[in-house]
């Protein structure tokens, strides 16, 4: 409330579990016969649902991950804290990683 107005409040999303990307995915999802609903709720707990938002979520993280890093790599507490980052292998892992992401993401139905 806010003096004597009452209105209606509304919260965040996080705060009920569901981001953007979350919901984004949910209206993407493209299991379901044409004209079938289904609640968030159940998407979330659906199998084939849940498949769907795991290999998207990691190679966001990957991604991300990585990109913080170079980002704050002037920051004198990086390289000690993060001494592989610049190294040759671990590069070449991520790649890896990025084109196997990339592979399992070209398999999600």
């Amino acid at each position: 409330m806010s003096g004597e107005r009452v209105g209606l409040g509304l919260g965040p999303l996080g705060s009920i579990g569901l981001s953007a990307f979350g919901i984004d995915l949910f209206f993407s999802y493209a299991g379901l016969p044409h004209g079938v609903t289904m609640a968030i709720s159940n998407f979330v707990v659906e199998p084939a649902g849940v498949r769907v938002l795991i290999d998207p979520l990691r190679t966001r993280r990957l991604l991300r991950h990585s990109a913080w890093l170079a980002r704050r790599w002037d920051d004198p507490a990086f390289p000690i804290a993060f001494p592989w980052f610049d190294s040759p292998r671990y590069w070449q892992e991520h790649v890896t990683d990025l084109e196997q992401q990339l592979a399992a993401l070209k398999n999600i139905n």
